[in-house]
Order: structure tokens, then C-alpha cells, then sequence
């Protein structure tokens, strides 16, 4: 026997079974056993599709292919394309009549049907005239007027990450007793761009403090590693594409007043020293396809800023603050670009530079942040502040304008997000 008769065989006796088990009123296995699924129907009846009764011709042809003896076909393989064919629709027909009696894997369905334009005449049995829109019994469909429209997003996060370390006063490798505590808090709230295109806001507040004993000072019981409060403002209508005319404005100082080591010299408290700055121009947002790398880079051409020193017992000098004066005006421009890039479920970096410069003097900083989440309350973080400027007054012969300030962290975090 050839293959093609044994295939021709093969096939028929398939059909042959599956109309066998329709006469019984059996259920078939759409994936398993054949390709066409009856449950309870016999004959036409079942062949029903939301287009009404499958056209008696096809169940005709479908049982000539079966019968071989009654079909005329001019070459062996009509009878496999018909076969083929009338199988297929009568499959689909009844999927789509009724889908509740289906077995579906997915990794088996067939690609979705796609539209497309066609110059050649429809037949009047595939043509839908009317289609029902009823609603079974069951909850009501969630209506796009019913989500409730969030138009701003709230991101809080904060972390408490501390080191302690106790010897006892004959520990045999000798050493002192310390203590260091770090607390990070952020607040950010910007405008939901997906029902507000068009503009641009984003504000954000943040503090850092960080605590360390200090068993050696003589004077003070503790020192200050860090203590920066900062607010970030940037505000904008769209240009065009990604840029944005905006607005953008910076606010830093500290709380708590700092000391040197074995020393009464107070180096720093409240506005002293205090910055702000503000600046006109363009802001450019990029988000990649996959959601998990943002930047945002600002260039404003009109930039004010300000620096202070209200603290009478602190020398301004130490600011770039001219001796005898509290305030320092410049005008000049600014530019920030900043960074956002989810690198792992559980790891995080986010990078911030910020330059101005009066046309005289630069001053830049550039900080990064990396977060790495053991769980949901516990994290390690790494923090690096570099900063260049011209206009300081200590200018070691290593370091020059350099300056740098790095801190790694360990303990409780807590974030929760609104996006």
C-alpha cells in the first residue's frame, strides 16, 4: 500500500470514529482523541456557529469523505483538502458556538484571526448581520467611567540602617565602643502622565542624618557623618516628543549642628550653609520599553542661586560666601540629569548630577544610590556623594576641588508606592 493511501486511510477511519461517537452522544477530547468536540448533539444540529447552521452541503461532503464509494474526486489528494477543510470548520464553528464545552491548552490554540482588506466577493453565509449583546447573568463588567482616576502618585520610602560595637575594657586586641545610626527618608509626588500628558511635575522631599559615637571627643558625645534635608521641584508643559518648557527649582540645607572633632568650632547648622536654586529652560524624559530604566535631564539656560549663612558663630568664608556678607547672590545657568535603573527585582540604582555655574566659578555634585532589598523590611545601601568646586576654600594639594563622601548601610526599610 503507498504512503498517500495509507494516509487517505488514516484519516478516514478517524472521521469514521468520531461520527460513531456522535451517534452514541459520547463527549470527544478536542486535544486528545480528535479535532472535533460534540457533546450531547447528534447530525446537523450540532454543527451550529454564531452565524446560524453550517451549510447542509459541508456535513454532505464531510460524509462522502467518509464513505468513499459514494465521493468522485479527480485526484487522491481532493479527498485529504476536503477532508482537511470540512474538519476545520466544522471544529471552529462549534468552538465558536459554543466555547464553554471546549478544552483549551494554550500552547495548542491556533494565532488569532487578523482583518484584512479583500476585493473579492464575501459569501452570504459568513456574512454577520446582527450581533446579540447580552449580558449574562453574573457581576456587572467593569466600565472604564468606574476606575477611579488617580491623578497624582505618591512614592514614600524610608530606611534605618545602624552599627553597634561593644568591647569590654580588657578586650586583649584593645579598641573603643561605637555606635552609628543612619535614617533615610523620601517623599516623592509627581503628576500621573498617563492622564496628563501634556505636562510635567514631579516634587520631592528627602533627608539623610547620620549619627556615629565619638568615646574619644572630649567635648562631644557624638558626631554628625551626614544631615542633608533637600527638595527637588520640576515643573513643565510638553514641546514637543519628550521635551518639556519647564521649571525647575532646589532647596538643601541642614538641621543639626556640627562640631569638629575635639573642638568648640561649630562648621555648620540651619541654613548655614543653605542653597537655593532656580532655573528656566528645557527638561527631556526618556523611559525605556521595558519600563526599567528612566532619565530625565534638565538644561536651563536662566538659573538663580542663592547661598546663605544665618549662623552668626559660623565663618561664611567656608561657603564661597564673600567675608562679611550672609547671602550670596549669582546668576548663571544650571543643568541635572538624573537616573533611574531597576537592574534586578532586588536591585537598584539611582544617580543625580547637578552642575551651575556663573561663568567664573563651576560647581557640580553627583551623587549615586544603590538599594538592595534582602526582603521587604531589611536592605543594603550604598551611598556616593562627589562634589567639584571652584570656589572652595580649602584646597588640599590632594584633593584640589575634590570632595567626596561615601557611606555603607545595613538594617530596616520600608516603601510603598501608589504607581
Amino acid at each position: 500500500m503507498s504512503t498517500t493511501a495509507r494516509h487517505i486511510t488514516t484519516l478516514t477511519l478517524a472521521v469514521c470514529a468520531a461520527l460513531s461517537l456522535f451517534a452514541q452522544n459520547e463527549t470527544v477530547d478536542y486535544l486528545t482523541r480528535m479535532p472535533l468536540i460534540f457533546s450531547g448533539y447528534k447530525g446537523e444540529a450540532a454543527l451550529r456557529s454564531p452565524i446560524g447552521v453550517v451549510n447542509p452541503t459541508t456535513w454532505q461532503q464531510l460524509r462522502e469523505v467518509v464513505h468513499p464509494d459514494t465521493a468522485e474526486f479527480s485526484t487522491p489528494f481532493d479527498r485529504d483538502i476536503l477532508l482537511r477543510e470540512t474538519t476545520m470548520r466544522v471544529r471552529y464553528s462549534y468552538m465558536a458556538a459554543h466555547p464553554d464545552r471546549i478544552t483549551f491548552r494554550a500552547w495548542t490554540l491556533p494565532p488569532p484571526p487578523v482583518l484584512s482588506s479583500t476585493t473579492q466577493e464575501i459569501p452570504k453565509d459568513y456574512i454577520v448581520n446582527e450581533i446579540p449583546l447580552t449580558i449574562d447573568d453574573g457581576p456587572n463588567p467593569i466600565m472604564l467611567d468606574d476606575i477611579e482616576r488617580i491623578n497624582w502618585l505618591h512614592n514614600f520610602d524610608s530606611g534605618v540602617q545602624f552599627s553597634q560595637a561593644y568591647l569590654s575594657p580588657n578586650w586583649y586586641q584593645g579598641g573603643t565602643n561605637s555606635l552609628t545610626l543612619l535614617v533615610n527618608l523620601l517623599w516623592d509626588v509627581k503628576l500621573n502622565e498617563v492622564y496628563h500628558p501634556n505636562y510635567l511635575f514631579t516634587n520631592s522631599l528627602s533627608y539623610k542624618l547620620g549619627l556615629y559615637s565619638t568615646p574619644q571627643d572630649t567635648y562631644h558625645n557624638y558626631g554628625i557623618s551626614q544631615d542633608l534635608f533637600q527638595w527637588n521641584l520640576k515643573a513643565g508643559i510638553r514641546a514637543r516628543n519628550n521635551w518639556f518648557y519647564s521649571f525647575t527649582a532646589q532647596f538643601k540645607t541642614q538641621f543639626i549642628h556640627n562640631y569638629g572633632e575635639n573642638s568648640l568650632e561649630r562648621k555648620a547648622s540651619f541654613m548655614s550653609p543653605g542653597e537655593l536654586n532656580l532655573g528656566i529652560g528645557m527638561t527631556y524624559t526618556k523611559t525605556n520599553k521595558r519600563g526599567n530604566f528612566k532619565v530625565n535631564a534638565s538644561i536651563s539656560p536662566i538659573s538663580y542661586n542663592l547661598k546663605t549663612c544665618i549662623d552668626r558663630k559660623i565663618d561664611p568664608t567656608q561657603f564661597s560666601i564673600p567675608e562679611g556678607k550672609r547671602f550670596y547672590n549669582q546668576i548663571g545657568s544650571n543643568a541635572e540629569i538624573t537616573a533611574d535603573w531597576k537592574i534586578t527585582s532586588n536591585i537598584n540604582w539611582q544617580s543625580r548630577i547637578f552642575i551651575f555655574t556663573d561663568y567664573d566659578d563651576f560647581q557640580a555634585d553627583w551623587e549615586h544610590t544603590i538599594n538592595f532589598s534582602i526582603n521587604r523590611f531589611l536592605s543594603t545601601q550604598i551611598y556616593l556623594d562627589m562634589r567639584y568646586d571652584t570656589t572652595s576654600a580649602n584646597t588640599d594639594q590632594g584633593w584640589r576641588y575634590w570632595m567626596i563622601k561615601e557611606i555603607l548601610s545595613f538594617g530596616f526599610r520600608y516603601a510603598f508606592s501608589t504607581t
